[in-house]
């Protein structure tokens, strides 16, 4: 009998029908045999957390800068029309674009570029971020940990606890069989296993699932997520 294999999915949809469309793509691909659906209902971004930033802030090597994109989960939604997603995709592709070169791409003036990009900048739509690869500055994996309350009422104080752990640079609000999503950047199997036990002390975790899988290639990743709470 063959291993299993774990494949985790993020996807960014705006509607039901198209969950439903991504859930049933997938469930036909040959050898799946179980899909679990956890809808990511806010996030909260904390790159700050890593240990060696807050250890050593140039200990760091800096890439290409990038921008971030929020879908307002959580938030007074904003209106972006055409151009102004188009001007965030040409940003996220390449952080350093002159505002000329968007200009010209989309056929807009110069300071139509520039002022679409305050105003996504102002109302929080997108902010401007560094990247960092986590293999170059110590990382070999990166551990999700699902985590279950037996209460509602100690959400608050539980994220508020884990959200203090170095080394957690995510947080996911989850609808399904799990309250949390955590994310902890790891140098080694015994760096997680000291993470989820941690996690495990909190009062009011009721369960928790594990899964270590490879690093990401950079920090924050093209277009991820604002903080939402």
């Amino acid at each position: 009998m063959g291993k299993s294999l774990i494949v985790i999915v993020v996807a960014t949809l705006k509607t039901v029908d198209e969950l439903n469309r991504v859930k049933e793509t997938i469930k036909k691909l040959p050898s799946v045999s179980e899909l679990r659906t956890n809808v990511w209902t806010g996030i909260r971004n904390i790159p700050e957390n890593l240990s060696i930033i807050r250890l050593k802030k140039k200990a760091y090597k800096v890439d290409t800068p990038s921008i971030e994109a929020t879908n307002s989960i959580g938030k007074t939604a904003s209106k972006i029309d055409e151009t102004g997603t188009q001007i965030v995709e040409k940003l996220a592709k390449n952080g350093r674009v002159s505002f000329r070169k968007i200009a010209e791409d989309l056929n807009i003036s110069t300071n139509t570029v520039v002022r679409r990009y305050e105003k996504l900048k102002r109302s929080g739509t997108i902010k401007v971020s560094i990247q960092i690869d986590p293999i170059k500055i110590g990382y070999r994996a990166s551990a999700w940990f699902y985590v279950a309350f037996s209460s509602q009422t100690s959400l608050s104080a539980i994220v508020e606890t884990i959200a203090n752990i170095p080394d957690v640079n995510l947080i996911v609000k989850t609808s399904g069989v799990y309250d949390l999503l955590v994310e902890a950047m790891i140098r080694d199997i015994e760096q997680s296993i000291a993470i989820q036990d941690e996690i495990a002390s909190i009062e009011g975790v009721a369960k928790m699932e594990t899964h270590v899988i490879r690093p990401k290639p950079m920090l924050p990743l093209p277009q991820e997520y604002i903080s939402t709470f």
